[in-house]
């Protein structure tokens, strides 16, 4: 569903914030957001540390009936949605992926990445008067502030003539 949201995780990231916060915008809703996580890139010489931290901290999530408040991760939307999740496993699977890989290198986030938003260090905080809203065919539009207003409305013409004296 959604977004396809990524986050990149530097060498010298703090991982006592940066994991919880990455935990939380990959499952959050079952990660079936268009705001969800769904590729980490971490730099290549602090990977294994990050993999063992982040899987560790992944298996602690309880996953069951939503209405029990131990429960953090419950089902996914539709039956046809799980079957198009393992699909998209299966397919990862035959083309040669594991399920906790590496990365290459990336730079700093720029103007040439076509991206809607970018969250340095946090997950989900924006200011309601700044744009929000994805690239390319990622969501519907921009939102906040005067995007809401061309987001949510049409310029119209009228034309009415009037008798005149």
């Amino acid at each position: 569903m959604g977004g396809k949201n990524a986050a990149i995780v530097f060498s010298d990231a703090d991982l006592n914030n940066c994991i919880p916060a990455l935990i939380r915008g990959s499952f959050i809703n079952q990660g079936q957001i268009c705001l969800s996580t769904s590729r980490i890139y971490v730099e290549r010489k602090l990977f294994s540390t990050f993999a063992e931290r982040f899987v560790t901290e992944a298996k602690k999530i309880k996953m069951g009936d939503p209405l029990e408040d131990e429960t953090w991760l419950g089902p996914v939307c539709s039956k046809p949605h799980y079957e198009r999740i393992k699909q998209y496993l299966k397919i990862a699977k035959e083309e040669g992926a594991t399920f906790l890989c590496g990365s290459e290198n990336l730079n700093l986030p720029d103007n040439n990445r076509k991206v809607g938003t970018v969250w340095c260090n946090c997950w989900l905080v924006r200011n309601l008067h700044m744009p929000f809203g994805g690239e390319k065919r990622s969501g519907l539009g921009r939102e906040g502030t005067e995007d809401s207003r061309d987001f949510y409305t049409y310029k119209k013409t009228i034309c009415i003539k009037y008798k005149l004296p």
